[in-house]
């Protein structure tokens, strides 16, 4: 599915984007990549997050070997399969 089938099927921007603060917050509940809200084993956990330029972009969260790699890509620059986890700002919430 592409980013902007995504953020449509979400409700638009509004809806999906999140703070990197709550990203890194994620992230420090489960930094040594046991089981929590993140998928842990090779799949993408998929966020939108505003930069400092104001452009939204998507951010994958991914657990490789001993760590967590976070990547920013430019909205519709790939593809994210099914087996990975999208984030939204409802999802944020408790």
């Amino acid at each position: 599915m592409f980013d902007k089938d995504i953020i449509a099927e979400l409700g638009g921007e509004a809806n999906v984007e999140v703070t990197l603060g709550e990203v890194w917050w994620l992230i420090e509940q489960q930094k040594y990549g046991g089981r929590d809200a993140f998928l842990n084993k090779g799949k993408a956990n998929i966020f939108y997050v505003r930069g400092s330029d104001r452009v939204l972009r998507a951010l994958r969260v991914l657990w490789f070997d001993s760590g967590w790699i976070v990547r920013a890509y430019e909205i519709d620059n790939g593809y994210w399969d099914e087996s990975g986890r999208v984030f939204s700002r409802n999802s944020m919430q408790p």
